[in-house]
Formats: C-alpha cells, structure tokens, sequence
C-alpha cells in the first residue's frame, strides 16, 4: 500500500530583478528524492533537471529550483513538491511568494507602459504625490483619468515628471507582486510646474541609511534621512526638516527610495543629491537632480495693468514691480484675487507660506491673459508657553475644517477638533473662536498644531514650545552651596566680592 503524506509549510518570500534570477529555496531532507513538482496558478510548470536544459526553470542541488531571465508575469505564488523513495512514498510541500522589482526610465511627454496587469493581480497602487494611492482594480478598472487599460499594460500617453514614483501590483490576499519604479530619463533635469507635487528616486540596494540634500544659494541643507530597520523592509525616518510637505517611500524590498515634495514653490528648486551607507563609514552619492518649477507666464496688457493698480488700493495691498505685497495676519490665510480680463486662458492656484507678522509676496509675471489667479497663503507662528499657564489658540477661522496636534515625541497627527463636532480633545475648550488650555498646560500639549480647509489644504502651522522655568531661591542656594563646596568656605565671600566689584566697573 502506497501513501501520499504533504507536509503543509508557511510561505517564504522570494524577490529578484526583472532580467535577473531567483532561488525557490528547498528546505527539505536532501537523500532520496525521486521527483521535483513545481505549480503555478494551479498549473504544473516543467522543471528541468540541468542548466543545459533550454528551459528557463531548472533543478540546481538536491531540490533548489533556478529561475533564470525573469520576467514580471513570473510573479505570484509557487508551490515545490518534494517526492521521495521509500518503504512509504512521501511528498512535502513548500509554498513560495515571489515579488519581482523592475526599473522604467522615460523621457518627458513619451507614452508609459506599465505591464502589471497580470492575471492574479487585484489592484495596483502608486506612490507618486507621496501616499500609495490605488489607480487600478480587478473590478472596476481604471480609477485614475491619466491612465488608460491597454492589453493588459497600464499606459501614460503623454508622461510628465508628477508620473514618476513607485507603482506595486498586489493579488488578492494583498501580497505583492510587482514592484516598478519610474523616473525621467536624463533626470539630472527635472522641470515641475508651481504646486505640483515631485518624486525623486534613489538606489537602496546593499545599502542601509539614505540621506536628501538640498543645495540652492551656496547653501547645502539636509532635508530628510533615514535608517533601514531590522527586518530591512521597512525605513524608520530620524531626520525630516518638513513633514508636511517631505516624504520618504520605498518599495517591499527597499531597494529603491523616493522622496516626494508636495506644493513645490521657487525655493524648492536647485541641485538635489542622495546619499546612502552600507557598512562603509564613507556616504556614496548618487548623481545629482536639477529641479528647475515652472511658473505659468500671463501677460497684462495696458488696461489690465491699471485695474491691478486699482485692486492694490482697494484692499491694502502695494503693487511694487508686478508684486502684490501685504502684511498679514492669522484672519486672512484664504485669497482669491479674481482680474476681469477680456481673455481667458483658465485657472491656477499657487502656495505661499510665511509667518504671522511678516509679509507674503504673490508674485505674478504675465504673458498670457487670464480671468482668475489664486493663492493659498498658510501663515505659521510658534509660541511659548510656561507649564501650567494658558495656552490660547487662534485658529478657529470660520473656513477652517479641522485642528490637527502632532507631539513632539510623535510623527501621527491627531484630531483634536472638527467641524460640527467640535473639541476632541478633554484638555481643549473651544471659546470665542480660540482653543485654549485654562492653565493646565504640559510638556504634552507642546508640538505643531495645524488648522485645515475642507479640501485638505493648510492654513495655520502654530508651533508650541514649553518656556524654560525662572531659577527659584532654592535653586540659587543649592548653586552657591556646590560653589562653597568647590572653593572653600573661606573664599566664598571673595568670590562675590570680586564678582560685585567687576559688575559695578562695567
């Protein structure tokens, strides 16, 4: 009597590079193997017994199974079948997730093809404006309008740098299939429009911390950097001089990092450089980006000029070289500056940030007529308050949505009052279009709190900081005692004198 035993196994994750190979692993009793099964998609897929096979799949070892020149479709979940010669015909089972990566450069305003659409996905997400959004699922196909389902491949017609980023293919337990990275080619030159978002890519394999450098002015800044944790899947972010607008994503595996910058304004352009470690003291460096924004050009005939001249008066702003100049306040985060012009060429909405009590510049340079230009100004301010004082908030503006608190021992933000809702929050009141803390405040209350619009966008950033506390008497006596104790008893009143003596003369 013959019997089939199976040896059910957890999944072992396997990746390899698109042209490259991969290793299904066999962790299985070596002696006395008859027959090597291996099954796809419920399919059996012939293994070959040697490399000089003309096959692509191959046995090496005692029951390791090579696949060669892979290719995206070789992706999803395999099971290997172990068959042994004994007195009982045992087979053992093992189950393999493979996970393949692939790299696209395209040239700006060329079509993207994407060929993740295989027959076990489910849906496929990208990470291009920084969060993983999905953009295609099994049921209802396409849910990103730039994109289009053309034989299985996802296609750009026209791609653009904002098309740049991470796209992943998951199956339908929410593994991972596909890993595709797309950037510019030639892209040390990238050229985004004003409030676009960017996606900048880097190299992570073999490497363990990664580091953004932004150089504009003679000025090198470190903008965000990042260590690899244990499991080398996943970046722990210990550096980010911007978390609203500045995030850092990688895919499954990490072999590639993206920083993505949201809302682009002037000061963001200039030379861009990533540099990573391995083990080696020394940061390697990757070719640098030139990021160069764009800013639509609008001409302003004669008449229009003067209408300009006219709205600067009407509401207090200074028309100063084709600048609109104002100081503002907490009150007035929100323009909209609408120039009846005869032509019409659309609309666009450019960010400015500034502090509370400076001054804001909505800079315009025009070629061409249009009818509205908008602004979304997002004023900051930082305050300091002493523990168990008031702290007061204004920031309940009447367009405001909702008031986020971040803590300084934290990167999640948490809603702490909403719109119809009111506080959140058992420490906050909400008085007078103010949320305050009756003097209870703490080391917790401090961090950033943010106040946005419906749409999302930011209009207040107030950061708070705990005041250092004055020295007390007990502390003074406590300092002159250690001071005693360090010169003597006898030199006490000579220090003081000395230092009385000093004092007066200056």
């Amino acid at each position: 009597m013959i019997l089939s035993v199976f040896a059910e196994t957890t999944s072992i994750p396997v990746s390899g590079k698109k042209g490259g190979n991969a290793t299904l692993p066999c962790k299985f009793e070596a002696s006395n193997i008859s027959r090597v099964d291996l099954q796809r998609l419920s399919k059996d897929i012939p293994v070959c017994e040697t490399e000089e096979s003309s096959g692509r799949i191959f046995k090496t070892g005692a029951c390791d199974v090579f696949i060669k020149d892979l290719r995206l479709s070789d992706a999803g979940k395999y099971t290997l079948r172990v068959n042994y010669y004994n007195d009982l015909a045992e087979k053992k089972r093992q189950i393999y997730h493979l996970h393949i990566d692939a790299e696209i450069s395209v040239k700006t305003g060329e079509e993207l093809k994407l060929a993740v659409l295989l027959t076990n996905a489910d849906k496929v997400e990208t990470n291009s404006s920084g969060e993983w959004r999905e953009v295609w699922n099994r049921t209802d196909g396409v849910l990103d309008h730039h994109l289009t389902d053309t034989d299985g491949n996802l296609t750009i017609k026209e791609f653009t740098a904002n098309d740049t980023g991470t796209y992943r293919a998951l199956d339908s337990e929410g593994e991972m299939l596909i890993t595709v990275t797309v950037t510019v080619q030639g892209s040390d030159l990238l050229r985004v429009r004003m409030g676009e978002s960017v996606s900048l890519s880097c190299s992570m394999t073999n490497r363990y911390e990664i580091a953004w450098y932004h150089l504009r002015s003679e000025q090198l800044e470190l903008l965000i950097s990042a260590d690899k944790d244990e499991t080398g899947r996943k970046l722990l972010i210990n550096y980010n001089t911007n978390s609203i607008r500045l995030k850092l994503t990688a895919d499954t595996w990490v072999t590639r990092a993206t920083l993505v910058i949201s809302g682009v304004t002037e000061s963001d352009s200039g030379l861009y450089f990533c540099g990573t470690k391995s083990d080696a003291p020394e940061m390697f460096f990757d070719k640098h980006i030139r990021l160069e924004i764009e800013v639509e050009n609008i001409e302003i005939p004669s008449f229009s000029a003067h209408l300009l001249s006219v709205l600067s008066e009407s509401t207090g702003f200074s028309l100063q070289n084709n600048r609109l100049i104002r100081t503002f306040t907490m009150s007035n985060p929100l323009l909209l500056l609408t120039f009846c012009f005869i032509y019409h060429s659309g609309t666009s909405t450019i960010p400015v940030r500034e502090k509370k009590g400076g001054n804001a510049v909505l800079t315009f340079n025009y070629k061409n007529a249009l009818t509205e230009l908008k602004y979304q100004l997002h004023i900051s301010d930082d305050i300091s308050v002493k523990i168990g004082e008031q702290l007061k908030l204004d920031v309940l503006l009447s367009n405001a949505d909702k008031v986020e608190h971040q803590r300084n021992s934290s990167t999640e933000w948490k809603e702490v009052w909403k719109r119809g809702y009111g506080v959140q929050n058992g420490q906050l009141n909400d008085r007078d279009g103010n949320l305050i803390i009756n003097k209870n405040f703490t080391a917790n209350d401090a961090g950033a709190y943010r106040v946005l619009d419906s749409e999302g966008d930011i209009l207040i950033t107030v950061t708070v900081v705990e005041s250092p506390r004055p020295p007390t008497w007990n502390k003074f006596k406590s300092d002159a005692k250690q001071l005693q104790h360090w010169i003597g008893p006898a030199g006490l009143p000579v220090f003081f004198g000395v230092f009385f003596w000093w004092f007066c003369l200056f």
